[in-house]
């Protein structure tokens, strides 16, 4: 086995402390909120309020040691147009982001992907607001507007357990893309496919723009875009694609394959003829 006092001590401590709202109302802090939830509800009218707060701590190594406390507040508004405005398969949603604190791993370890997967700069912004419409009885949907795609691609559904940036949106986009591409904390305007041609498989198809802070490459995509309004759309394309099979094994454990790809129609720096490099 390993040695695991070195790895302790070459670690971070963590901590996550986090609020849940969801629309059962047994499930949220103020229940019925004196029936106004019920209310809002007949009208197909759903609020949410989610905090997580992030304390982490490096012990050794990195650029210094130390410990700082970040958090993140995430409201959303979900209408249901079916009985909001007799249009059934609708749903209209919108979210916005508080984030405070000091980021941890710019200041402390100075590596490539964060250790809290709700790290980003002080802002209130917009995060996502779209329309999505289904059809053939829900088989197939059709999402348009201002969305966050790591919501839906690429990541697994269970990953949000765990506090660091691993177990999100993978390392590949976060250098490759613009920002980082249309993914927590930002998000671009864009249109998705859904289609489930069985219970346990899924298939996605979506095309957004690249570039949510509308900047060159280098440039800090959240600085530039700090409200969540930009709505860039002057620079390039970014298809993704991807196959979703789920099956529950004999230990009745359920578990998803993802297979899928993306491809940028922008202009990036190359190395190979950039100078300085």
């Amino acid at each position: 086995m390993g040695d695991f006092s070195q790895f302790w001590k070459r670690g971070c401590l963590s901590a996550t402390l986090a609020g849940l709202a969801a629309p059962a109302m047994g499930q949220t802090l103020l229940g019925d909120m004196g029936g106004a939830r019920t209310a809002l509800g007949n009208y197909g009218i759903t609020l949410g309020l989610t905090d997580s707060e992030n304390l982490l701590g490096n012990l050794a190594g990195g650029v210094k040691q130390g410990a700082t406390l970040q958090g993140v507040t995430t409201a959303t508004l979900d209408i249901d147009t079916g009985k909001a405005f007799h249009l059934p398969g609708g749903t209209l949603h919108v979210s916005s982001l508080q984030l405070h604190g000091q980021p941890f791993s710019a200041a402390y370890l100075d590596d490539l992907q964060a250790a809290n997967g709700n790290e980003g700069e002080d802002a209130t912004r917009l995060w996502e607001f779209w329309y999505d419409q289904s059809f053939d009885a829900a088989r197939a949907d059709v999402k348009i507007g201002q969305q966050s795609i790591d919501n839906e691609f690429i990541i697994s559904q269970y990953s949000g357990l765990f506090v660091n940036t691993m177990a999100g949106w993978p390392l590949i986009p976060s250098d490759d893309l613009y920002g980082g591409g249309p993914a927590y904390p930002l998000a671009s305007l864009g249109a998705r496919l859904r289609f489930k041609p069985a219970a346990n498989q899924t298939f996605l198809v979506g095309a957004f723009d690249d570039n949510p802070g509308g900047g060159a490459f280098s440039d800090d995509a959240q600085e530039l875009d700090r409200d969540g309004g930009r709505f860039n759309l002057n620079t390039g394309a970014l298809f993704i694609t991807e196959w979703q099979y789920t099956r529950t094994p004999s230990n009745g454990l359920t578990g998803t394959y993802k297979i899928g790809a993306w491809y940028d129609t922008g202009s990036f720096p190359d190395q190979l003829f950039a100078s300085g490099n």
